[in-house]
């Protein structure tokens, strides 16, 4: 299975823009032809947050949100996906350093790494390139709860206690 992060780029969706998804179909067919899989991918297992979180139940929502460390640890492949995109309701461009800034995304980063090591772990910033991360990325990472939320940007409005 692979775990493909990601920095939402709007606070209703993942991914308006589909900059992302693009970036997510290039690097797994890259991944595939460096381990022999089938290109077509047909046989390759991702996670994804937005399709593997059910989105429509809180309750249910919650319990899986609060078993991404699980996901993100059990994980073969981990590639961060993090091209510039405009961020849809911010004056702002999502990329690594903003990916990198997010709670979330270094909570998945630690637990993947922790369990996993770094030799399964990419970035993939742009739709033509897989890099493997370089084990510096980390030093910001481990610090996970000095990570920004979107809750907290929102003023916590909207979010149920």
């Amino acid at each position: 299975m692979s775990s493909l992060p990601h920095q939402w780029t709007s606070f209703t969706a993942p991914d308006p823009s589909n900059n992302q998804y693009t970036v997510m179909c290039a690097a797994m067919r890259k991944l595939a032809k460096e381990n022999g899989w089938d290109e077509s991918l047909k046989d390759v297992f991702a996670w994804i947050d937005y399709s593997c979180i059910p989105q429509a139940n809180p309750s249910t929502q919650n319990l899986a949100i609060r078993s991404l460390a699980a996901y993100a640890s059990s994980a073969t492949w981990f590639i961060i996906i993090a091209p510039d995109t405009a961020h849809a309701d911010l004056d702002d461009t999502c990329d690594l350093d903003t990916y990198q800034k997010r709670m979330w995304c270094r909570a998945e980063q630690v637990c993947h790494s922790m369990r996993n090591g770094t030799d399964g772990m990419f970035v993939a910033a742009k739709k033509d390139e897989l890099v493997p991360l370089k084990n510096d990325h980390f030093i910001e990472s481990l610090r996970v709860f000095d990570g920004d939320l979107t809750c907290c940007r929102l003023e916590h409005k909207g979010v149920a206690a």
